[in-house]
């Protein structure tokens, strides 16, 4: 249970960085290393490295204002070292003045 907890502390600081605006974290909770990968469905797509990941979510939390999430169904696995998840996740905010966004995906 103690690893599913840490888990959950993880993605939530993840998320929490778009409200608070608080990018240091990111750097934390990410492994720095060549081996690193991710991937959105967010533009640009295709695999990004550290680096990249880093700062692509620190434009797209910094340009969202009224950000709030929410995780729901969340399953977690734990298999040894290694840790699965699955959630449901709607995030909502602002861009700009007027559009709001809303946007629903299915993370693992």
């Amino acid at each position: 249970m103690a690893d599913q907890r840490e888990i959950v502390e993880v993605i939530q600081t993840f998320f929490e960085t778009g409200k608070t605006k608080d990018f240091s974290v990111l750097g934390n909770i990410q492994l720095n290393s060549p081996e690193f990968s991710s991937f959105s469905d967010v533009p640009p797509y295709g695999l990004k490295g550290y680096s990249e990941s880093i700062a692509l979510e620190e434009l797209r939390f910094s340009s969202i204002s009224d950000y709030d999430y929410e995780i729901k169904n969340a399953k977690i696995n734990v298999f040894g070292t290694t840790g699965i998840v699955t959630f449901e996740l709607t995030q909502k905010g602002k861009i700009g003045r007027v559009v709001q966004q809303e946007c629903r995906d299915r993370s693992r």
